[in-house]
């Protein structure tokens, strides 16, 4: 496998195949083979990071009795697939909770403005501990036919004056993120495509995100010449010609991981065109 340890040890190899002039630290180079595995995986959206997170949608539900700034729990009329413990967004306020008890959220925080009871609670649906970016989101309406709508989620904290035409991951006071939906409805199944956060290599054990025979072809020679080209000590182009190495084996893995699919609005049509609809909410 390609662990932090393997590629270290290529790495120190091409150095000393090429007699270079400097002496690099294990801790500099297990640092340039972090930075330059982040650097790889955030190049393109590489089928190796791909997942996805399936769920029922939550259901928007209200307030029941009023919150102000110092409340700890939040009565709601409804928990519809609400998370365990998570948060809810009611008038531009990200609330966080830890637990449910009947129709109570409890231990709520973060609550920076009051609301009245009947204000609209829209429940937010946590996003997976290895969500990096780039998500897509299906949704699989049930109580119909074969109806599917795919929307690219905007990714940002909250902005008020574009959220209500799109899924959005929203960032709550703590960094955490949640995914909000709109026009859902009691059965709906969503389907969240993201890509993957690369793993940090920080023990000699852990293993790369990118499949091993081409972290082992890769990596290594992109560390050497980093390595080499910040100490001055290209060897009269050698550190360069393992850079070309590099950058051919990544265009032979592009083939292999690469990519090959369209925009949200080709698939459906390639793969749903008869059965398609947009089930968010009409302005």
């Amino acid at each position: 496998m390609a662990t932090l340890s393997t590629l270290r040890t290529e790495t120190y190899d091409i150095l000393n195949e090429l007699v270079t002039s400097n002496v690099y630290s294990s801790t500099y180079i297990d640092q340039l083979i972090n930075d330059e595995h982040v650097e790889v995986c955030a190049m393109r959206k590489w089928q190796f990071l791909r997942k996805k997170f399936l769920f029922e949608a939550p259901i928007n539900t209200t307030l029941s009795t009023a919150l102000t700034t110092a409340s700890t729990e939040v009565v709601c009329a409804a928990v519809t697939n609400f998370d365990s413990a998570g948060a809810i967004y009611i008038d531009q306020d990200v609330i966080d909770y830890t637990a449910i008890s009947t129709l109570t959220l409890t231990t709520a925080s973060n609550i920076d403005l009051s609301h009245a009871a009947g204000a609209e609670i829209r429940p937010l649906k946590s996003v997976p501990s290895d969500y990096g970016k780039q998500p897509e989101m299906s949704v699989m309406r049930t109580n119909s036919s074969s109806i599917v709508r795919f929307e690219y989620v905007n990714e940002y904290e909250y902005e008020d004056s574009t959220i209500s035409r799109k899924f959005t991951v929203l960032v709550d006071s703590g960094g955490d993120e949640f995914i909000l939906t709109n026009g859902l409805v009691s059965g709906d199944q969503v389907i969240f495509k993201y890509l993957k956060t690369p793993t940090t290599l920080s023990s000699d054990s852990d293993v790369s995100s990118i499949p091993d025979q081409w972290a082992i072809k890769v990596i290594p020679k992109l560390v050497a010449w980093k390595a080499m080209y910040t100490r001055n000590d290209d060897l009269e182009g050698l550190g360069s010609k393992i850079r070309m190495l590099a950058e051919m084996e990544l265009q032979k893995m592009m083939k292999y991981y690469g990519d090959r699919e369209h925009g949200a609005s080709k698939i459906i049509k390639s793969a749903y065109s008869s059965n398609v609809t947009d089930i968010l909410p009409n302005k």
